[in-house]
């Protein structure tokens, strides 16, 4: 048997063309595969590129990380178990001489309305990335923080 193959711009499989069925428009960019290429696709799905004219073995990246989210209470335990605490947070923000200094009114008042009234944070809050470059915390570190806080 025959194949053509098209493949996207990253090596994946797109569309198989065997032989054994009349295609009236095979695009351009087909290339022809062998019947084992094509078997170690189906049998591999997601598993195998094209690459350089030839089938290669593709490892997945692991999936991110999902963080749940914490509660106001979670996240600040966890903050002050960093040496941070709220009240400090809200006067940094107006501190012109603090890291966390937010010169924008409005983007100062909207980051002290989620500093105030959030009733929960998630991992990619914007503040909470400063806070773990101000204390020295590396994301490994900060992602066992997060993940000790969302069980207290």
């Amino acid at each position: 048997m025959k194949i053509k193959a098209t493949f996207d711009e990253d090596g994946f499989p797109v569309s198989f063309f065997p032989d054994v069925i009349e295609y009236k428009n095979i695009p351009d960019n087909a290339v022809s595969i062998s019947e084992d290429q094509w078997r170690e696709f189906i049998e591999h799905a997601g598993q195998r590129k094209w690459e350089n004219g030839e089938v290669v073995t593709y490892t997945p990246p692991p999936p991110a990380p999902v963080f749940p989210a914490l509660s106001s209470r979670q996240f600040w335990q966890a903050a002050f178990a960093i040496g941070v605490k709220e009240e400090d947070l809200i006067a940094d923000i107006a501190n012109k001489d603090s890291p966390f200094f937010i010169a924008d009114d409005k983007d100062r008042e909207s980051a002290l309305i989620d500093i105030t009234k959030a009733t929960s944070f998630t991992r990619d809050y914007k503040l909470l990335k400063k806070m773990a470059e101000v204390n020295k915390i590396p994301d490994a570190q900060l992602d066992t923080l997060w993940n000790w806080a969302a069980n207290i």
